[in-house]
C-alpha cells in the first residue's frame, strides 16, 4: 500500500470527521454537538489525506462512545 502525501488542512480534516461521527450518531438516535475556535489556524501538514480521516474518525468515534467532550481551540 502507497501513502499519497499531500498537503491537508487541519480545519477541514476535523470538521469532515465531525460530520461522518455526528451522522453516524443521528442513526443511533444520538445527539452531537461541537465547536471550533474561530481562531483555529488553516495550518496544512503533509499526510495522506484518507489515512488521515480514518485515523481522526476513529478517535472521534472512541471519545463519543465514551461521552467525552471534543473541542478544539488554539
Amino acid at each position: 500500500m502507497e501513502l499519497a502525501v499531500e498537503p491537508v488542512s487541519i480545519r477541514r480534516t476535523v470538521e469532515a470527521c465531525i460530520d461522518i461521527v455526528a451522522l453516524e450518531a443521528q442513526h443511533k438516535g444520538l445527539s452531537m454537538s461541537y465547536s471550533l475556535d474561530t481562531q483555529l489556524p488553516h495550518y496544512h501538514l503533509m499526510a495522506d489525506p484518507i489515512r488521515l480521516r480514518q485515523v481522526s474518525v476513529r478517535g472521534m468515534n472512541r471519545l463519543r462512545l465514551q461521552g467525552c467532550l471534543l473541542d478544539v481551540d488554539t
